[in-house]
C-alpha cells in the first residue's frame, strides 16, 4: 500500500498509511524500524501542520522510546510537549476527531485532558467538564478515576488519593501514563507532619542522605555531602595496628621480663 502511495502521489494517505505500519511495527516489537520509518514522517507532517496526525505519531513516537528505555529522549519529547502553551489542547483536538465517530478512543483522550487539567493545578475544572454534554456521554469508571484524584488533590488529602488508587486500580494503575503522572502527583499532595518526620527521620539513620530535623522550626537541613580524605583512613589505619602490636607486646611481656631476669644471673 505504501509502495501504490508513492507511485499514485497519494500524499495524504500515504502519511496515514505509513503511521499505521508504524503501529503495526510497534506491535511485533520492531521498535526501532518503526522509529526509523517516524522520523522522516513527523518532519512532513509538521511542515504540513496537520495536527491531528501529528498528535497520533507524537503519542506513538514516545510510546516506542518508552517500550526502547530511551528515557533521556523520552524525558526530552515530554519536556517540549510540556513547553507548548497547553498540553490540554492536543487531547482536546484528538477528542473532537474520535466524539463524532464514536471511537473508543474518545473516552482515552477526555481522560487525559482532565489528567492534563490536575497536573497544572486546575483540579477544580475537573468536574465541570465531566458535567458537560461531551462529558456525561462518556460516564464511567475511566472518568470517575480521574474525579477522584482530582478532589484528593483538592482536597490535599492522601487519604482520598489513596482510596482512589485502590478503588481504581484498572483504569489508574494498569495505565502507564497515568501510573508515571501519579508518582509525580503523590509528591504534591500535602502528607501529615508527623508522617514526614517519621520518613525523614528513618531516611537519616539509613544515612539515605546527612542532615537533621529542626522540629521547632518544622524545616529539614541537609548537609553538604563532605569527601573524606584518604589520608584519615590510612592514619586510623595505622593507629589500629601500632595499637594491635602494643597489645601483643603487653600480654607477652610477663615471658619477656622472665627470659630478661635469667640473662642477668648467667655469669
Amino acid at each position: 500500500m505504501v509502495q501504490w502511495t508513492h507511485a499514485d502521489k497519494q500524499t495524504f494517505i500515504r502519511q496515514r498509511v505509513e503511521a499505521r505500519l508504524a503501529a503495526l511495527l510497534m506491535e511485533i516489537k520492531e521498535y526501532t524500524e518503526a522509529l526509523s520509518l517516524l522520523s522522516n514522517l513527523i518532519k512532513e507532517v509538521r511542515r504540513l501542520d496537520d495536527k491531528l496526525l501529528l498528535v497520533d505519531i507524537e503519542l506513538l513516537e514516545n510510546k516506542l522510546h518508552f517500550s526502547l528505555r530511551n528515557l533521556p529522549r523520552l524525558r526530552q519529547r515530554l519536556l517540549q510537549l510540556e513547553q507548548q502553551p497547553m498540553p490540554y489542547i492536543y487531547f482536546y483536538e484528538a477528542f473532537e476527531a474520535f466524539d463524532p465517530l464514536e471511537d473508543p478512543r474518545a473516552v482515552y483522550s477526555m481522560k487525559y485532558m482532565l489528567l492534563c487539567k490536575v497536573m497544572v493545578n486546575q483540579a477544580d475544572d475537573v468536574a465541570e467538564i465531566i458535567s458537560s454534554k461531551a462529558g456525561l456521554r462518556y460516564l464511567g469508571p475511566d472518568l470517575d478515576a480521574i474525579k477522584a484524584i482530582a478532589d484528593a488533590y483538592s482536597n490535599r488529602s492522601l487519604k482520598l488519593f489513596e482510596a482512589s488508587l485502590e478503588n481504581f486500580k484498572a483504569q489508574l494503575g494498569e495505565d502507564p501514563i497515568i501510573c508515571r503522572h501519579l508518582l509525580s502527583l503523590n509528591e504534591l499532595i500535602e502528607l501529615p507532619v508527623d508522617h514526614v518526620e517519621r520518613k525523614l527521620s528513618q531516611m537519616i539513620l539509613d544515612k539515605k542522605f546527612a542532615g537533621t530535623l529542626d522540629q521547632g522550626a518544622g524545616c529539614l537541613i541537609i548537609f553538604n555531602d563532605t569527601k573524606t580524605d584518604a589520608i584519615y583512613e590510612a592514619t586510623l589505619e595505622l593507629i589500629s595496628n601500632v595499637a594491635k602490636v602494643v597489645d601483643s607486646l603487653f600480654d607477652r611481656s610477663p615471658d619477656i621480663t622472665r627470659h630478661w631476669d635469667l640473662a642477668m644471673c648467667l655469669p
